[in-house]
């Protein structure tokens, strides 16, 4: 009995406290709560107590007995050695279970202290990956508004330098036009001058005509007093005759000179007309402009006698020439 219950009980022992054990439990738990898995919820899910299996003693361990009376014949004396025995196999079996499950409690504690510790770094763990999210959320969003407004900036930048290219492209535009419009001023200009020139030889001519004048009146009135009256008349007639020829060539000068400047004046008018100089005039200030210049050097010919007015044309149309007609008369001056 004793030999069979000691071996039942070292047998069995060891298989009951490692079945409920809490030890496993708590590993397991240690275990898990290492592992690297983030938390649903933000918190540890709390583990289920440990249950603390205690025996009670070795008969819970053991299968039940079948009961067996005492012999009838025989002292009571010869019945307690085996008792005795029992109940201090039971005692010392009792002593190491007590002795095992505070062994147990002890290592319960531990490990419970231990996951205790490696959940509180599990959970700061998971809030410093928490903020990691968080930190790579915000700066993937300021990316994100960074890229936006960098597209933006460009965009913009774009059409500022489509603008600009218009700009310039316009500015090139009107620096033609305006480099146009001086060369054609300056042409104008030109042509004023040599008309002006124009007119100051036809004044030389005429001065030059007075003087001969002059000259030739003196003579004449020397000779009509050495002459007789006949003679004094021919002076006379030869002298208007003269005076009209003067008169002839200055008139003739001065028509060249104003039909020239006028009909050049009005050929680079025209011209402008005609390569759109002229856009933002009216039709009617083309037309009245055009006349009243016509009328100028209309008016002007009027003024001039009669006996000129042939003269006047043809040398009208010898004006549109760009080059001022020559002479082809001359003065002689007379030998006094």
């Amino acid at each position: 009995m004793p030999a069979s219950l000691t071996s039942e009980e070292s047998g069995r022992a060891p298989s009951s406290l490692s079945t409920n054990h809490p030890y496993s439990t708590s590993t397991a738990a240690s275990s898990r709560a290492t592992s690297p898995v983030p938390i649903p919820n933000g918190k540890p899910k709390r583990r289920p107590s440990v249950q603390r299996h205690h025996t009670v003693g070795a008969a819970s361990l053991s299968p039940p007995r079948a009961f067996s009376p005492p012999p009838r014949s025989g002292s009571r004396a010869g019945m307690s050695p085996p008792r005795s025995r029992e109940a201090a196999l039971l005692s010392r079996v009792l002593d190491e279970e007590g002795r095992e499950i505070a062994r147990m409690r002890e290592k319960t504690e531990e490990l419970a202290r231990e996951l205790r510790v490696r959940t509180e770094a599990l959970e700061s763990a998971y809030e410093r990956v928490k903020a990691a999210d968080k930190r790579t959320v915000d700066t993937h969003n300021k990316y994100l508004e960074e890229s936006r407004l960098r597209q933006a900036a460009e965009l913009e930048t774009r059409k500022a330098r489509e603008e600009t290219r218009k700009t310039n492209v316009l500015l090139d535009v009107a620096q033609s036009e305006l480099d146009k419009l001086r060369r054609e001023i300056e042409h104008v200009e030109a042509e004023k001058a040599e008309a002006e020139s124009a007119a100051g030889r036809a004044r030389a001519i005429a001065r030059e005509l007075k003087q001969t004048m002059r000259v030739n009146k003196a003579r004449e009135m020397g000779i009509a007093e050495g002459r007789g009256s006949v003679e004094a008349l021919e002076d006379r007639i030869h002298k208007e005759e003269m005076a009209a020829a003067v008169k002839a060539a200055f008139e003739k000068g001065r028509a060249e000179g104003e039909a020239s400047a006028t009909m050049k004046a009005l050929a680079a008018f025209d011209r402008l007309m005609e390569t759109d100089e002229l856009d933002g005039w009216s039709e009617d200030a083309k037309t009245k402009t055009r006349q009243d210049m016509m009328h100028s050097s209309n008016a002007s010919a009027a003024t001039r006698s009669p006996e000129m007015s042939s003269t006047t044309e043809s040398e009208a149309s010898r004006a549109k020439s760009p080059t001022p007609p020559r002479r082809k008369w001359s003065i002689k001056r007379s030998q006094s």
